[in-house]
């Protein structure tokens, strides 16, 4: 991964994902535990998940044509 696409990757925690998705966080937290989300989407800084909002944007717009 270059710099540039460092730089324009938008990660989010749990709470800012929620309000992204317009979900209950519980409902974020199910998802993960029962591996919902593509691997791609999520990114583990230590002890810290985020969520890659780019990579959601794929996973979503690939449900829609489902």
């Amino acid at each position: 991964m270059n710099t540039s696409e460092t730089v324009k990757r938008r990660l989010v925690g749990i709470k800012g994902l929620a309000a992204y998705l317009d979900l209950p966080e519980p409902t974020i937290y199910s998802w993960k535990c029962r591996g919902r989300f593509p691997s791609g989407c999520i990114v583990k800084l230590g002890r810290m998940l985020r969520f890659d909002l780019d990579e959601i944007d794929k996973w979503v717009n690939a449900q829609r044509s489902s």
